[in-house]
């Protein structure tokens, strides 16, 4: 029991620090950008300035952007925006994803589990077919990277788990977007 207590501590100081080294590298390549190191293949000098675009059957509330990669191919880096009160239903992907927060808080909840709280810096790691649904909770818009290991797909399902129609995936963000979620 110890053993696994502080296996699951390593990992905590793990992900920290990725996450530190990850805020200390973003720091250095924008000052880099800054000195006029253009035409950089993956690298965005500026978050305001991402082309994010709709993808289909996904809330027009959010958006991407593919920093790195072909997301319906491969793996691939996203930058992600959601507006304000946006929320998309649960669903799940066949990539392991992992996301850090930028700007916003967002209530994240996995199916059946407490709702989990993100706000600036906060990582996340969802794993290969794990339901999962968001809502940005913030006044501002939301932003967050996430890293998909594999082709990026979506699919979405109801409280049960079972897979829904676009039809009810609209139903289920407007229903979604009214209710209190668990804690």
């Amino acid at each position: 029991m110890v053993s696994h207590i502080n296996s699951l501590r390593v990992k905590a100081l793990l992900r920290a620090g990725t996450a530190l080294a990850f805020g200390v590298i973003l720091n250095s390549a924008t000052a880099w950008a800054s000195e006029g190191h253009k035409g950089v293949s993956g690298f965005l000098p500026d978050p305001t300035s991402a082309n994010f675009q709709t993808a289909p059957g996904v809330p027009d509330c959010t958006r991407f952007d593919v920093l790195r990669g072909d997301m319906t191919a491969s793996s691939s880096t996203m930058m992600v925006r959601m507006d304000s009160g946006c929320v998309v239903p649960y669903q799940w992907h066949s990539p392991n994803e992992e996301l850090i927060m930028l700007r916003g808080e967002i209530e994240a909840q996995f199916l059946g589990d407490n709702v989990l709280n993100l706000v600036n810096g906060a990582y996340l790691l969802i794993p290969t077919g794990k339901p999962h649904r968001f809502r940005c909770s913030s006044q501002e818009a939301c932003v967050m990277f996430i890293a998909a290991d594999t082709a990026f797909d979506i699919h979405f399902v109801d409280h049960d788990g079972k897979s829904i129609s676009a039809e009810e995936v609209d139903a289920a963000t407007e229903k979604y977007a009214k209710e209190e979620w668990g804690s």
